[in-house]
């Protein structure tokens, strides 16, 4: 693994894939926030369990889509490339994430190719607890990807943001957690803590991995909470948690 650049506290390193593909990573201590292939598949999704974060999109061609947490917009560079209708707002409070996603992980090129006036992808810098706190525009779909390295930011369960949450998703509208579970107790714990807030808010909770995290038992699993009965179609393989 080389290290291409480093940028204050984060690190750009450059690996290769079994077939010889060049694939280029953003390091945060000992986790990695973000990763991009550099050739022609450079707006496709690298990992395996990032393949379940597409169950944001739907069949409608005007679908609103809010992340909270940007890092280098590996999902918001395959969505805004793949479905030419949609939109999307993305709310980075880092502005230095945003400026290596520029630099280093293709966002001006996405730009350039699929949204050159730059109104279906909407950047935000600014804390994305403000945000939703001020905001009043409904969305179809609301992805969270919020991490101090590996811990899940727990203002993100907190009664009075996941009420906001609650609010500006539609009714047929689904809410999308990017969840780390560490191979330790104490994380295990407030993961189960977690889920039984976000059971509080909506109805339907459902949890979602890839095979291999059965064998494991940590590592990402994808959350989906939604206020109506749904059934979710993946591109890869998943098994469903209880």
């Amino acid at each position: 693994m080389e290290t291409i650049k480093k940028v204050d506290n984060y690190e750009i390193k450059r690996i290769y894939d079994d077939f010889g593909n060049e694939i280029r990573t953003l390091y945060t201590g000992s986790s990695h926030q973000s990763i991009t292939y550099t050739n022609e598949k450079k707006f496709e999704l690298y990992d395996k369990h990032t393949l379940l974060f597409d169950i944001c999109a739907n069949d409608d061609d005007d679908q609103k889509v809010l992340v909270l947490g940007g890092g280098c917009f590996s999902y918001p560079k395959y969505y805004i490339s793949h479905y030419k209708t949609k939109t999307m707002d993305v709310v980075e409070i880092d502005k230095k994430m945003i400026d290596i996603a520029r630099e280093f992980f293709y966002l001006d090129e996405l730009y350039e190719k699929y949204d050159k006036f730059k109104q279906r992808l909407k950047i935000y810098c600014e804390d994305a607890f403000l945000f939703i706190n001020k905001q009043n525009k409904k969305y179809d779909s609301i992805f969270i990807d919020l991490f101090i390295d590996k811990m899940p930011i727990k203002e993100v369960y907190e009664d009075n943001n996941l009420k906001k949450i609650q609010d500006l998703i539609n009714n047929n509208g689904i809410i999308v957690i990017n969840y780390i579970i560490d191979n330790n107790e104490e994380s295990k714990t407030t993961y189960k803590t977690n889920i039984n807030q976000l059971k509080k808010y909506f109805e339907f909770v459902n949890i979602y991995a890839i095979p291999e995290y059965k064998e494991r038992r940590y590592g990402n699993v994808l959350i989906i909470c939604s206020k109506n009965k749904k059934k979710y179609m993946f591109k890869t393989p998943i098994v469903e948690l209880v």
